[in-house]
């Protein structure tokens, strides 16, 4: 059984939690400025590279605009997963806050971060290749790039866009039986 000191704490948990990830969405659309900017003012100077998964382009290589449209398509891409994703978690929390845990909502926002994860898998399969593939054609002298797919880290959006489809079931299951569980007490309290 719940208590309420202990609903409190995970609201008060919670708030905080939807306040962190406010500041990240902050930082990241930040980056993202960064990042857009860096982009368009390329070819730059010094060490500055991109990174398409395990694709890696030197700025000073990036001088068509063909080759800056190609990535500016693929950060804003993952900017756009990346926000989804945040803004999801931000809505579990802030459900949480106001005491709402096994709801319906927060099953398939908890759903919809699984298959953002997953997204992020194919993509970091995916956008490597299509990028040494775009690049050949848009800038065949690009400079210095590697491709190829990190078998390390390569398994880990789906795993854990496992994990989260999993919990997001274990979840939804819990609210279907709480609501049978709800729907007995009010039959039995009608019949006394």
């Amino acid at each position: 059984m719940v208590t309420q000191s202990q609903l409190q704490k995970l609201q008060r948990g919670s708030q905080l939690a939807k306040t962190i990830t406010t500041g990240f969405m902050l930082v990241a659309t930040a980056g993202m400025v960064f990042v857009a900017w860096s982009i368009l003012t390329a070819p730059g100077a010094g060490r500055a590279r991109f990174e398409i998964g395990s694709y890696v382009i030197a700025a000073s290589a990036v001088t068509n605009a063909s080759t800056k449209a190609w990535l500016l398509v693929n950060f804003v891409l993952m900017f756009g997963l990346l926000m989804m994703c945040l803004w999801r978690v931000r809505l579990i929390f802030v459900n949480l806050a106001r005491g709402e845990i096994f709801t319906a909502r927060n099953v398939e926002n908890l759903r919809k971060v699984a298959w953002i994860f997953v997204a992020f898998g194919v993509y970091g399969f995916a956008g490597p290749l299509l990028t040494q593939i775009a690049l050949g054609f848009l800038a065949p002298h690009a400079g210095s790039t590697t491709a190829g797919i990190s078998s390390v880290l390569a398994p880990w959006p789906f795993l854990t866009g496992g994990l989260l489809m999993l919990a997001s079931w274990i979840m939804a299951v819990g609210l279907g039986v709480r609501e049978d569980a709800d729907e007995l007490r009010r039959d039995v309290e009608l019949t006394i």
